[in-house]
This record gives structure tokens, sequence and C-alpha cells, in this order.
């Protein structure tokens, strides 16, 4: 078994002890914009490795 590992989609959100529902989180420009690029990093990088379309 291998693994890739993806740099720009390895992100730290500050969530211990804050407390933050998912609306919360979703209402925080900078941490939802956070959350979406890394996620966006992440869904390219799969499609690069595995060709996935």
């Amino acid at each position: 078994m291998s693994g890739h590992i993806i740099e720009g989609a390895c992100i730290t959100i500050p969530l211990l002890g804050s407390d933050l529902s998912a609306e919360d989180i979703m209402a925080d420009q900078a941490m939802s914009q956070s959350i979406k690029s890394a996620i966006d990093v992440f869904s390219a990088g799969v499609t690069n490795v595995y060709g996935i379309v």
C-alpha cells in the first residue's frame, strides 16, 4: 500500500476549545475559505495522481 501527501490540502483549523458549530465555521469567512481551498487542492491532487475525472 502507498500514499501521497498533498501538501496544499494539509491545513490546521483552530477548533480546540472554540465551541464553534458547523454553522459558525461556515460563517467565518477566513476559516471557511481556508477549508474550501484545501478541499479544492485535495480534489485536484487526487485527480492528478489517480487520473480521476
